[in-house]
């Protein structure tokens, strides 16, 4: 199985390694009996092939290349749980008491200023009644 990265993280990385042989080829090269052409093509060309041919097809080929994550793999890691619902869930699951419900959803509701009480009583508005058939 082929390891991926998330694209941005694959950029900074090709952008890293690039930079540093880039910069490794110029000081090595100075001592060296090569020919400076030589050296200046060889740093040259590990410059413009890191930034000029690698970062610009990651970031236009993106999830159509193996080693990068596909956008939606990222998207479901990142995506926040809103914490009313999250609490809504566990009390119908019944791992939360009726008591403890009350007191996590004021302390949610007090945490998230005036946006949480619209956001709560839009949610209570907008849900469906559900029915129970008590027999």
């Amino acid at each position: 199985m082929v390891q991926t990265l998330p694209k941005w993280d694959l950029i900074k990385l090709v952008g890293v390694v690039s930079f540093g042989l880039t910069a490794l080829l110029a000081v090595l090269g100075e001592p060296a009996p090569l020919s400076e052409t030589v050296v200046g093509a060889l740093v040259s060309a590990t410059f413009v092939l890191g930034f000029f041919l690698v970062i610009p097809t990651i970031v236009i080929l993106g999830d159509q290349l193996s080693i990068v994550e596909s956008s939606e793999a990222a998207d479901e890691t990142t995506t926040e749980r809103d914490p009313v619902a999250e609490l809504r869930e566990r009390y119908a699951r019944g791992e939360v008491s009726d008591e403890e419900f009350e007191r996590q959803l004021e302390r949610l509701v007090e945490t998230e200023g005036e946006r949480g009480v619209e956001r709560v009583a839009r949610d209570a508005t907008e849900r469906e009644p559900v029915e129970y058939d008590v027999e």
